[in-house]
């Protein structure tokens, strides 16, 4: 009956975004009936400029499955992660080392624990265990070594790869650490940049250097995001007291922490990055109203800009990855709601519109789209347009999703 309900409703809804992007293009890039698709995922860019989308999704049922997504020219590749000897579902990182070899961290359903692949060729994965905890940062240094941050329990660890020994190693880093995602970035001479919050809520900024940590006084604030610059400084974006968002440099300890106020207010501070030329990217919330907007903010030109990016989030507290391409242009995934469950979205400057369910790919979720559905009902056919949720057979799985996306439009979605 909910299909009928659904099929009811497609012809007076619509899930439109409004028109607020001014630059940014919106992509629906998947939807599953689960509410689970997007709820772990991660984003990387290729050396080509590539985007790639890692992500779970679910059927409410069968369980959760892993896939693949890169953003291609107009239109979207996806391959489910293959099958592997762990129970590999949920909390991915993902990464593209300089090679172009691929690196990933897994959280195990069955306990708290993660696994660790790379290879270039994503059927074709070297897996091995890592330590005991969540993973909650993952960052590749320049030769394709893999440094991560596990959450074992409120103890933290930094874990990194003994290429000579071929064994991994771990350091407690700190105790009584929040869960909450962390960041960890590498700088050219080796150094180690990491970013976490402690319980109580407080925030520390440690570096790693000559084998040993040492943590940064750190500029009074909450929501601290921290990255590397091209030239090795090191840069947070945060929130004062007062609720404004800052961009800071730390050049050395002499000099102390720079602060440049943006001209902004927000809610969180959810991403910062830098691209190649050092130029800053931050994302946040800002609650306007009864709406979550999106920002994105940059330092380009010398003076702070601020751009809505999408203004129908679920929650401030949702996380957004951000990352460039190889022009300097920002790409941003994260979660949007439909009238029904989330979506997971990739925006970015230079994308052409796309929606998954825009099966004869016009623009539009309508009609047309309903026409071929119909037309392939019930077809077991790999790589049948028609099967929007990828699952082999063309049945009300996907006509749920045509439906819960009816009347999306690539003219509501494109920058202004």
């Amino acid at each position: 009956m909910r299909y009928v309900g659904l099929l009811c409703l497609m012809g007076m809804m619509s899930i439109g975004i409004p028109a607020d992007g001014q630059g940014f293009v919106r992509n629906v890039v998947d939807f599953d009936k689960s509410d689970s698709v997007g709820t772990d995922f991660s984003l990387a860019v290729d050396g080509g400029g590539i985007a790639h989308l890692v992500y779970t999704r679910g059927d409410g049922s069968a369980g959760w499955s892993l896939t693949h997504c890169v953003a291609a020219a107009e239109n979207y590749s996806y391959e489910l992660f293959p099958e592997n000897p762990y129970l590999l579902q949920k909390n991915p990182y993902f990464a593209i080392a300089s090679t172009g070899d691929f690196a990933l961290s897994l959280g195990l359903v069955t306990g708290p624990s993660s696994v660790f692949g790379s290879k270039a060729d994503w059927y074709d994965w070297f897996y091995s265990l890592l330590p005991a905890g969540r993973v909650c940062a993952m960052t590749l240094s320049g030769g394709g070594q893999p440094h991560l941050l596990i959450n074992n329990g409120g103890l933290l660890y930094y874990v990194s790869y003994n290429i000579q020994t071929g064994h991994w190693t771990q350091e407690l880093l700190d105790t009584a650490v929040s869960p909450w995602p962390a960041d960890i970035d590498c700088a050219d001479d080796g150094r180690i940049l990491a970013v976490y919050r402690r319980t109580p809520i407080s925030y520390v900024i440690a570096v790693r250097e000559n084998g040993g940590w040492a943590s940064l006084p750190g500029p009074a604030g909450r929501w601290i995001r921290g990255s590397f610059l091209p030239d090795g400084m090191i840069a947070v974006a945060y929130l004062s007291q007062d609720n404004s968002v800052n961009y800071a440099v730390y050049p050395d300890a002499q000099i102390g922490w720079v602060i440049t106020p943006t001209g902004a207010t927000a809610g969180t501070v959810t991403a910062l990055d830098h691209n190649q030329n050092g130029v800053a990217g931050i994302a946040y919330f800002k609650i306007e109203g009864n709406i979550n907007q999106l920002y994105y903010a940059t330092n380009i030109g010398g003076g702070w800009t601020h751009t809505p990016v999408d203004s129908t989030l679920p929650s401030p507290e949702h996380r957004i990855r951000l990352a460039f391409d190889n022009t300097g242009k920002p790409l941003l995934a994260y979660l949007s709601p439909t009238s029904y469950l989330p979506v997971l979205k990739l925006a970015g400057l230079d994308l052409e519109p796309y929606c998954v369910s825009d099966i004869n790919h016009d623009g539009r979720v309508d009609g047309g789209d309903f026409v071929i559905l119909s037309q392939n009902w019930m077809y077991k056919i790999p790589s049948c347009p028609a099967d929007i949720n990828r699952d082999r057979l063309v049945n009300q799985e996907d006509l749920y999703e045509l439906a819960a996306l009816w009347l999306w439009s690539a003219d509501e979605n494109q920058a202004e």
